[in-house]
């Protein structure tokens, strides 16, 4: 059984939603073990936990709504805008911290 890992990072729905709900939709999982981390609560959740997919919803400093911080988020749209010329890493393990330990204790399990 291979282990496989979707994250989405989006707030409510859309093209990015709606894709992950395909690729799910016909995956073997006899073969595939898919796990569906969200940073925001949606009306996705639940019905994918009702097709025995496990849901973990994380909270980002900057892609989560009801948590972001105005600090990372400001840092964020530099790096987007492509204004940080500094190493990249160093930046997204910053702004991202507490997800990639949370993403990380997931994995472990």
């Amino acid at each position: 059984m291979t282990n496989v890992l979707f994250i989405e990072s989006g707030v409510f729905g859309g093209g990015s939603f709606t894709s992950l709900l395909k690729h799910l939709a016909v995956l073997d999982q006899d073969r595939i073990k898919p796990t569906v981390v969200f940073f925001n609560d949606n009306d996705f959740i639940q019905p994918l936990r009702d097709k025995g997919i496990k849901v973990y919803i994380v909270t980002d400093s900057v892609f989560s709504t009801a948590h972001a911080r105005s600090v990372p988020q400001f840092f964020n749209k530099l790096f987007m805008k492509g204004y940080w010329r500094l190493s990249v890493i160093p930046l997204l393990n910053f702004l991202h911290q507490k997800s990639i330990r949370e993403i990380e204790r997931i994995c472990l399990t």
